[in-house]
């Protein structure tokens, strides 16, 4: 009765209007179905209780398989961004994480914590490689705060007290800075 050609050929005998249409008890008790001798249906339960049995452990086997792939994942992710990952290391495990990024992130609900740490490694300039030409974030900082200065004084502006940022919680690349959050510069901003 589940089958779909009993089910369309129900559709084609439907009789109501949209919303109430109903196949009528006549379809049902006048429509031949297969069955099965005794022995048969008992045979037919047995390999579907078999097969159903064999799905049960392979959706358990593909639950442990997900769980592993998301620890190494975190773990992978984690190697990048640890305290502890020297610069002579990060290109091994770097290599390792994009390597197996597309079997590691095969789940929408992974793509948050790929995020958080590309971020992460953007603020710490591990993301690109760094050009020891560049001009020191330290000359823009200095910069930052003569045109701050300048636009306070033309527009009547005091200048913000600027508290002593704390302890860092990393150490930067060479000629980056760490700064505190004032006149309109971001709270511990790298630039």
């Amino acid at each position: 009765m589940k089958s779909p050609q009993f089910i369309e050929s129900g559709i084609l005998r439907m009789t109501g209007t949209a919303g109430q249409k109903r196949v009528s008890s006549e379809y049902f008790t006048s429509s031949p179905f297969p069955l099965p001798p005794l022995a048969e249906q008992h045979r037919i339960v047995a390999k579907v209780d078999e097969l159903m049995a064999l799905c049960d452990r392979l959706e358990e086997a593909r639950k442990t398989r997900e769980e592993s792939r998301d620890k190494l994942t975190a773990a992978s992710l984690a190697r990048l961004t640890a305290p502890d990952t020297t610069p002579e290391d990060f290109p091994a495990h770097a290599a390792f994480a994009l390597e197996a990024l597309p079997a590691l992130t095969t789940r929408a609900d992974q793509i948050k914590t790929l995020r958080q740490t590309i971020l992460n490694l953007a603020v710490r300039g591990k993301l690109v490689k760094q050009d020891p030409t560049d001009e020191p974030a330290s000359n823009l900082l200095e910069k930052a705060k003569e045109d701050i200065a300048e636009y306070g004084q033309a527009n009547g502006v005091r200048p913000a007290k600027v508290d002593k940022i704390g302890d860092f919680p990393f150490d930067l690349p060479s000629g980056w800075a760490w700064t505190a959050g004032a006149h309109g510069i971001a709270t511990r901003s790298v630039c």
